[in-house]
């Protein structure tokens, strides 16, 4: 019988997210909003204040209004860039246009948030900046080294097969279909195909669909006018807007409802949108990257997913591979999160190496989380482990556990040995989804990634509907 892992924590260092906001009240309910067992907030009213705290401490994220008293959220994000910090950096704008939100992006913003801000929206976002993090201000050693391409690695065959499909792609203004399983890696390979193209000097703007309320996806893509639903005080461009000339990328696009892809098979056939509750055309000069960790073809089967739009989105499609199958990329890879969270975490030390051990073990491991998982791995190992070297027991591997896969998974639950779950005819879809979530999860020990594995949802889109329910507190990832 084999021997587990010692567990060495089983909670990862707390992000801290720098808050620039004038309004000194408002400030503080950022910062309360944001605030979570996981996410320590700061707040600084000024950019000279910012930037001070940002040099005097570790921060992850940050998220900066406009208009400041000293300068523009513009300068804060062009101060960090020029003093070698590149933060992912969340915009707030109070305006109906997002027209000063498209130059942030231009200037290297992550994404923008309109005014009156609520917390869902808000921790929804931040968790998409603090996941992908550690990609910002700790890249490769520089694109002329052959294994590295626009901040990827890929010594492997099947991620050289894929640089090279970004090369051939980007040149084109054709849709592009990134489909790949959570934490490959997916926004990784639009942002290249972005920077490969002629529009690499305009906005990337991401759309983390999943993360969206679904009768709110219309408005965020399109826009709304003034009274098109309840709450809308104002007219709001919307992403299609903000990333005129740019690129715009659709994550989970599997996840939208069925009016919103109508909409967005009208803007892919005609190059033409409205706004919701609006009647005049607008022209989406914008290239469309989709992605989505779903079987899309047996979306359309099931008819969850229109056909037309389907193959309209499939002009092109980059299958990007899991970890496990890019076997000669993993310890490369765990060498170097593992020199960079070391940097990060204790720049006076050696740091950190990976022990013959680990290194063994990892290339045996399934990695169910991708890169993310390994990323997180070591940084986990670079806060706690004291030693110069990283071993085995310093992992949280289940040393046990075979590898589980969506499909392994959807198998278990479908077994025999998995109960039934039965409807009254008249349940609204609501009550079902809320039925199906629930006892999937019961099934599977509150298991959250297995879960959202097994009903074909991200485990970000799963988060979002529990704390709908108010159910996600009792139950572990």
């Amino acid at each position: 019988m084999s021997a587990r892992a010692a567990p060495i924590s089983t909670r990862a260092a707390p992000r801290t997210v720098l808050f620039v906001e004038d309004d000194i009240d408002y400030l503080e309910v950022l910062l309360r909003m944001a605030r979570t067992p996981t996410v320590t907030t700061v707040g600084a009213t000024t950019v000279a204040e910012a930037l001070t705290i940002a040099a005097r401490q570790h921060v992850d994220a940050a998220v900066t209004d406009l208009v400041l008293p000293d300068g523009t959220g513009i300068d804060f994000i062009m101060a960090l860039r020029k003093g070698g910090r590149e933060l992912p950096v969340l915009v707030l704008t109070g305006e109906g246009s997002v027209h000063a939100a498209v130059e942030a992006l231009k200037q290297g913003a992550s994404d923008f948030l309109q005014k009156p801000i609520d917390a869902p929206r808000l921790r929804g976002l931040l968790d998409e900046l603090l996941a992908d993090a550690a990609s910002h201000g700790r890249g490769p050693p520089s694109d002329d080294h052959p294994d590295w391409f626009q901040g990827m690695y890929g010594r492997s065959a099947s991620m050289r097969a894929v640089f090279e499909q970004i090369r051939r792609i980007a040149p084109t203004d054709a849709p592009v279909t990134i489909v790949g399983e959570s934490g490959s890696g997916k926004e990784l390979v639009a942002r290249a195909i972005h920077e490969e193209s002629a529009r690499h000097g305009n906005a990337f703007v991401p759309v983390h669909t999943g993360a969206i309320p679904r009768d709110l996806v219309a408005s965020e893509l399109f826009g709304h006018e003034r009274g098109a639903f309840t709450g809308a005080l104002t007219a709001t461009d919307g992403k299609f807007e903000a990333a005129r000339r740019g690129s715009i990328f659709l994550d989970e696009v599997g996840t939208m409802g069925h009016d919103v892809q109508v909409a967005l098979l009208r803007v892919l056939e005609t190059l033409r949108f409205q706004r919701v509750g609006g009647h005049k055309e607008l022209v989406a000069d914008v290239r469309v990257i989709a992605a989505t960790n779903r079987d899309l073809r047996a979306a359309v089967r099931a008819g969850g997913f229109r056909e037309d739009l389907f193959f309209r989105l499939h002009v092109l499609t980059i299958e990007l591979p899991p970890l496990r199958a890019r076997r000669d990329d993993v310890v490369p890879l765990a060498r170097h999160f593992l020199a960079r969270f070391s940097e990060r975490y204790a720049p006076t030390r050696e740091p950190r190496k990976l022990g013959a051990d680990a290194e063994e073990r990892l290339l045996g491991y399934h990695f169910p989380g991708n890169v993310r998982e390994l990323r997180n791995m070591m940084e986990r190992a670079a806060v706690l482990v004291t030693g110069p070297e990283v071993h085995v027991r310093d992992l949280e591997l289940d040393l046990d556990a075979p590898a589980v896969r969506p499909r392994v998974a959807a198998a278990e639950a479908e077994s025999d040995e998995a109960p039934l779950l039965s409807v009254r005819v008249g349940s609204t879809l609501e009550e079902v989804e809320r039925a199906l979530i629930l006892r999937t999860l019961e099934h599977l020990g509150g298991n959250k990634q297995r879960a959202a594995q097994v009903l074909g949802i991200s485990r970000r889109n799963l988060y979002y509907k529990l704390s709908q329910y108010g159910v996600e507190s009792r139950l572990r990832k």
